[in-house]
């Protein structure tokens, strides 16, 4: 094994590259206008679009699953042997709705707070009770520490 000293003792003795040239001063041009960025306006904007599109998930995945144990109640019954695929699928179909909803309540229960990093809501109060965080104050859907919230963005056209 190699001793690690003379790694040292090559950059000791390595010519250095000469620094580059200096940049010639441009003339005074007129500066353009500054467009403020959508993320230097709302800074929290894309934490709280996520925190909306769990919610959605939520939502069309206890509607969907309903309406997609209905519709298969409803068509196998109508088929010969259907019981017993009715009987068989329905428990299967069941937990694969239940671990995906779960899997949707826990990514809003674990949502932290995007200005401060700690958990945003307190798991045994209700999620509509529960409007700022705990840690730092920040509100529920506001996009800057100015006090803008998600509502207040203008929509682009």
């Amino acid at each position: 094994m190699r001793d690690p000293s003379w790694m040292q003792l090559s950059a000791q003795y390595r010519k250095t590259p000469p620094p580059p040239p200096p940049v010639p001063a441009e003339e005074h041009a007129p500066a353009a206008p500054a467009v403020p960025d959508i993320d230097d306006e709302a800074p929290y904007l894309g934490a709280w679009l996520g925190y909306k599109r769990r919610w959605r998930e939520i939502w069309l995945n206890g509607v969907v699953g309903w309406i997609t144990l209905f519709v298969l109640a409803q068509l196998l019954e109508r088929t010969d042997g259907g019981n017993t695929v009715l009987g068989v699928l329905w428990p299967v179909w069941g937990m694969v709705w239940f671990v995906m909803s779960a899997i949707s309540a826990i990514g809003i229960i674990g949502f932290s707070c995007p200005r401060c990093g700690s958990a945003f809501f307190t798991v045994m109060k209700p999620f509509t009770s529960q409007l700022k965080c705990p840690r730092c104050g920040l509100r529920k859907f506001q996009v800057n520490d100015a006090g803008k919230s998600l509502w207040q963005l203008k929509r682009p056209k």
